[in-house]
């Protein structure tokens, strides 16, 4: 369990620097964070992947057409630009929808630690403020892309010949 002693190594002078000491992966391979009191974050690690997997709740599916959002929500898993390697998910039998990021572990130091963190971060606050957007109707220009028919929206233009 070499690779979970390095994670562990990183994830405690992550904490320290924020104040949590003993910060460290459990029997489970996991751990939680609270991040101002909005934002939870569960980090997972995956040793056949060599991968850590962060994962956020991002909000459920309100009042909305939950058939378009999902659609939405899937055309985003299919643009890098939105997603930046992060996947968007439903959970099964429940409304809540997650973020994940599979960040593989090799060559882990706390700095490239602290930076995955913080785009993670940046990524959960950005897609929790764009399914916001999806509940009330009111779209910014990369999701109004999105919900756009497929064979209007040139983010998928010529889809098929690239198939």
């Amino acid at each position: 369990m070499v690779a979970v002693d390095a994670i562990n190594q990183v994830l405690d002078a992550f904490g320290k620097s924020i104040s949590l000491s003993g910060l460290t992966l459990d029997d489970n391979l996991s751990c939680v964070l609270c991040v101002d009191k909005e934002h939870t974050i569960q980090l997972t690690y995956k040793s056949k992947l060599e991968t850590l997997i962060f994962f956020a709740d991002i909000g459920a599916l309100g009042d909305c057409d939950v058939e378009q959002t999902c659609n939405t929500l899937l055309k985003a898993n299919a643009t890098w630009n939105l997603m930046r390697g992060c996947v968007l998910a439903k959970k099964p039998q429940q409304s809540s929808i997650i973020l994940i990021y599979p960040f593989p572990i090799v060559n882990l130091t706390l700095a490239v630690f602290e930076s995955a963190f913080e785009f993670f971060i940046n990524q959960t606050k950005q897609w929790k403020n764009y399914l916001l957007e999806l509940e009330q109707g009111q779209l910014s220009e990369p999701l109004a892309e999105l919900c756009m028919p497929v064979e209007q929206n040139p983010v998928f233009a010529n889809l098929n010949d690239r198939l």
